[in-house]
């Protein structure tokens, strides 16, 4: 059954920082190849920086080289590399305290610490990764976000806020406003023959982060009040990759039978 087709893809390759557009994009095991493959950390404590907390980050550009390493363009253009030996007193001249880029390393875990009403709340990533649970494709309807810009029309519902790594256009396929409320369990294939196969995990809870100002976009902290109100604060799905290949721009997306 044919839901849509791609119509947005990205990368972050640094966690918190901006997205690297792309048209094309090999996907593997541990998602869409270069993502989330930096992070950085403040060197007192050990922790990894998230947006949630620094939101200095997302105005920060990294750009993934063909042998891995990645440049970063800070909001005046200035650039730096992930292997110049002063890439951690580049950061901190823009963070304001002392950092360090660090790779992502096999079974290692970060603590990452967020914002909340209560307080400040601490969690661990998942060992050998950077992403904040264990779902490494973020995938986004036009449907979902047209729904819930209906709900707050002042709001800024631009992808930027919601980081996927994909955005589906639906064309009114799928069940009701919010459409990939009802793919979770199932597997869509994205591509020909030579694509990728996701298996669609849970739906993306949302917290602090979407308010957060950016380059193209003020604070606002009416989105997530917004979709706590209508929708238990979700928006999205994360996956997890169950057949590695190729997505581009333009792929057709279907149901697997």
């Amino acid at each position: 059954m044919a839901i849509g087709r791609v119509i947005g893809l990205w990368r972050h390759p640094v966690k918190s920082m901006a997205a690297e557009p792309l048209t094309i994009g090999d996907v593997g095991d541990e998602g869409i190849v270069g993502d989330r493959r930096f992070g950085v950390v403040e060197t007192e404590s050990g922790k990894l920086l998230s947006a949630k907390r620094h939101p200095q980050l997302l105005n920060l550009r990294p750009v993934r080289r063909d042998d891995g390493e990645v440049l970063i363009y800070d909001p005046a253009s200035a650039v730096t590399a992930s292997d110049d030996p002063e890439i951690d007193a580049w950061l901190g001249d823009r963070l304001g305290f002392s950092v360090s880029l660090v790779r992502v390393a096999p079974e290692q875990r970060r603590t990452v610490e967020m914002d909340t009403d209560d307080g400040v709340l601490e969690f661990d990533t998942q060992p050998g990764s950077f992403f904040d649970g264990r779902s490494t494709v973020h995938v986004i309807t036009t449907a979902s976000l047209a729904t819930a810009s209906a709900h707050y029309r002042d709001g800024a519902w631009e992808r930027e806020r919601f980081r996927p790594g994909i955005l589906i256009e639906t064309d009114g396929v799928g069940a009701g406003d919010w459409p990939e409320d009802g793919w979770v369990g199932r597997e869509i294939d994205l591509g020909g023959p030579a694509g990728v196969r996701l298996r669609v995990q849970k739906l993306t809870r949302r917290c602090v982060m979407v308010t957060r100002a950016q380059e193209r976009l003020p604070e606002d902290r009416g989105i997530l009040r917004t979709l706590a109100r209508v929708h238990d604060a979700n928006l999205g799905v994360g996956c997890v990759v169950s057949g590695i290949g190729r997505v581009a721009v333009g792929d057709d997306v279907t149901f697997r039978s």
